[in-house]
Formats: structure tokens, sequence, C-alpha cells
């Protein structure tokens, strides 16, 4: 997926935690318990990987 089909999924931009020319590191924050979150790597622009916690 591209990061604009995910942002249309997610329902927003998420947060940079990191970046380098290829790559960049996104947080999402989401309801649910406290500290509810997603993480989504991206690499050119396209979906690498992703890791959440917490979330409902």
């Amino acid at each position: 997926m591209t990061y604009k089909e995910v942002t249309e999924i997610v329902g927003g931009n998420g947060r940079a935690l990191s970046e380098t020319a290829d790559m960049v590191v996104y947080s999402y924050y989401g309801a649910g318990d406290t500290g509810a979150n997603a993480v989504l790597s991206f690499n050119k622009g396209k979906l690498l990987s992703k890791a959440q916690a917490g979330l409902d």
C-alpha cells in the first residue's frame, strides 16, 4: 500500500518519528488502552512494516 492509501484508511497523517532518504517511520495514536498506538514504516512510499499495541 502507498502512504496515501494508508492515510485514507487510518483517517489522517501520522507523526514522523524518523526519516532517511528512502524510509519514513510514522506513529499513530489511537483509541483504546492507555498508550494505544501503531507504528508504520514506509520504504520509498510503500508500506514496509506495521506494529500496534492496545488498539480496539
